[in-house]
């Protein structure tokens, strides 16, 4: 009894130190120096060294950023979800805002070649929502949640508001330039990636709520897609010769093209074999 009783009370004891050893501001202050490193080097190395495809590099990039994300989350336990339902209504107002400005943007740019149909979908879907997402977290929600964890999750008052409000931006801006330094298209250019996604941020910084940043990065990554989709400005440049995703479609529907057309009695037999399949279910 009084043996099991010591071990919980060590067990104890234990979680609460190593609770508090999360909650550090240094523990989120490592984490975010691991982080530049980290999307440093998987845009460096995916675009630069092996010249991969965009859509193999969202995989990747995709990958890496939630795992990344999950392995911080319960490293630092933090309550994300709980910050997150505060003053989402402001932050959505805002990221509207910014949207709006974000996508006449774009669409003020040189429109581009696009490929059509199912491909266009997908694209959308890949390049525009999911690539979208998951780099407004890397990009802005990380960020924010480093200066909520260096404040301590304190932000009452004015002071501490834009206090942290001004760490937010400036490590947007740190994690934006060490993302981004890792393209080639981005060399001789230090200013306008950072610009852009310091623009897409404001709703994060201004309400510490970054579902506003994250529909505002959405919207300009599915307009560029749409608009801009063979532009190295709002993205990375395609390489359609390299691009498996894209010859993989462009085989179905070939394929498809060249298979020989359904004759009469061909079509008069699916016709009886598909009515009596639905009869049969009835």
């Amino acid at each position: 009894m009084l043996l099991s009783t010591l071990e919980s009370f060590a067990r104890s004891e234990l979680a609460a130190d190593e609770s508090q050893a999360a909650s550090r501001p240094l523990t989120h202050v490592l984490w975010f120096c691991d982080a530049l490193l980290l999307f440093f080097l998987v845009s460096w190395v995916s675009t630069s060294v092996l010249q991969l495809d965009n859509d193999l590099y969202y995989a990747i990039f995709i990958w890496s950023a939630l795992t990344f994300l999950y392995g911080y989350r319960r490293a630092t336990n933090g309550n994300v979800f709980g910050w997150m339902q505060r003053r989402w209504r402001s932050s959505l107002f805002i990221g509207a805002l910014v949207a709006i400005y974000l996508v006449v943007n774009v669409l003020s740019s040189n429109a581009t070649a696009h490929p059509d149909g199912l491909l266009l979908v997908f694209e959308v879907l890949w390049r525009g929502v999911a690539y979208g997402i998951v780099s407004s977290l890397v990009l802005t929600a990380f960020p924010l949640a480093i200066a909520r964890g260096v404040f301590q999750d304190n932000i009452e008052g004015w002071l501490r508001r834009i206090a942290m409000g001004c760490l937010t931006m400036g490590l947007v801006w740190i994690m934006s330039a060490a993302y981004h330094r890792g393209f080639e298209q981005f060399d001789g250019d230090k200013v306008t990636p950072q610009l852009a996604t310091t623009v897409a941020s404001l709703p994060a910084v201004i309400t510490a709520n970054p579902i506003g940043s994250i529909a505002a990065q959405v919207s300009l990554h599915v307009a560029a897609t749409v608009q801009t989709f063979e532009s190295n400005v709002f993205a990375v440049a395609c390489r359609q010769d390299r691009n498996a995703v894209v010859w993989c479609f462009s085989r179905l529907r070939s394929t498809a093209e060249a298979a020989p057309p359904m004759t009469t009695a061909r079509s008069a037999f699916c016709c009886c074999a598909t009515s009596r399949i639905s009869g049969g279910a009835r």
